[in-house]
């Protein structure tokens, strides 16, 4: 874990970064929507704003400190690495 803040698609870049695709490959595959635009009228599922979560609670009172730099491409390099090992990216 860590104490960065990183976005959705900031996850995403960093994925796609790890699995070899360009950043223009991911914007590709990437559905962003607008919560006024509600499909069908329904509600739209989505939240209609930021969502954050923190750690400083969990620094707080349990004494946490992050165990990663915050760099998040380096720990989805890390974890796609993990995955081709096991054969996972063969399916």
């Amino acid at each position: 874990a860590s104490d960065a803040s990183v976005t959705l698609v900031g996850i995403a870049h960093a994925c796609g970064r790890a699995c070899g695709l360009s950043k223009e490959q991911v914007d590709e595959l990437i559905t962003l929507h607008d919560p006024e635009e509600k499909p069908g009228g329904e509600k739209f599922p989505f939240r209609a704003t930021n969502f954050n979560v923190g750690v400083d609670k969990a620094k707080r009172v349990l004494g946490w400190s992050p165990q990663h730099s915050g760099d998040f491409d380096t720990v989805a390099k890390e974890y796609f690495a993990g995955y081709v090992q096991l054969g996972l990216d063969k399916n």
